[in-house]
């Protein structure tokens, strides 16, 4: 298994590398908001076909929002661990 970082990768991007607890497979995701803050979004391209993510990194429910890319950083640390708790009840 590997360690999970979750790093700010530019002004308004972070990626996260782990190993996904659902199926064990390596992953490496990476979200990103606009420059003046708006819903995060998943996907290298920085387009609006990226998948907006939503609560628990899901892809329905409330939608996540960040200011800046430092408020995108805490918000997918907290998505994140909402995502593995949700593992853990399933």
């Amino acid at each position: 298994m590997n360690r999970t970082t979750i790093t700010k990768t530019a002004s308004d991007e972070v990626t996260l590398t782990a190993t996904d607890p659902i199926s064990g497979d390596p992953i490496s995701w990476v979200f990103w908001t606009p420059t003046n803050g708006g819903y995060v979004r998943k996907g290298e391209h920085h387009t609006a076909d990226d998948k907006q993510v939503c609560k628990a990194l899901d892809n329905r429910g409330s939608t996540l929002w960040a200011t800046d890319g430092d408020d995108l950083l805490a918000v997918i640390r907290r998505e994140w661990a909402a995502y593995r708790k949700l593992v853990v009840v399933l």
